[in-house]
């Protein structure tokens, strides 16, 4: 065998034994909550006192104990808000959950860096899709006279 076509066969012998010993210094997801409110970055609320204080805007019968598992489907971070209240950001293709929520569909939106938002009406009961809400085009403004 020659020497040429060895080498590389070696380094890659020592390459997968030291992969093999290597610590995990960054576990995924370091920065993102766990808990109550789960996978969000930059947590801006207290979980246990804004599961309680974030109202539906439609209520639902059902467990009192209901989550909103929701996904970021942009390839950039978003700002998520329920209910008017701020409670972190959503990392790109990433999904998070709210749990210890009133039952009922809630008014969520998220907002990407660049100022877009859209606004969805997001429901506790996994069976129901959200919807995106579109707002009505501005009315145009006729000319006085």
């Amino acid at each position: 065998m020659k020497l040429h076509t060895l080498f590389p066969l070696t380094a890659l012998l020592f390459a997968g034994q030291a992969l093999a010993g290597a610590t995990t210094t960054f576990p995924i997801d370091a920065f993102n909550s766990k808990g109550q409110f789960e996978n969000i970055r930059n947590l801006a609320v207290d979980p246990a006192t804004a599961a309680k204080a974030l109202v539906p805007a439609v209520s639902a019968a059902g467990d009192a104990n209901a989550r909103l598992v929701m996904r970021n489907t942009t390839t950039s971070a978003v700002g998520l808000y329920v209910a008017g209240t701020r409670i972190g950001d959503i990392e790109p293709l990433d999904t998070v959950t709210l749990s210890g929520l009133k039952p009922g569909v809630y008014d969520v939106i998220m907002a990407l860096p660049n100022g877009y938002r859209t606004a969805y009406r997001w429901s506790t009961d996994p069976a129901v899709a959200p919807v995106a809400v579109v707002p009505a085009p501005p009315q145009p403004t006729p000319p006085a006279n």
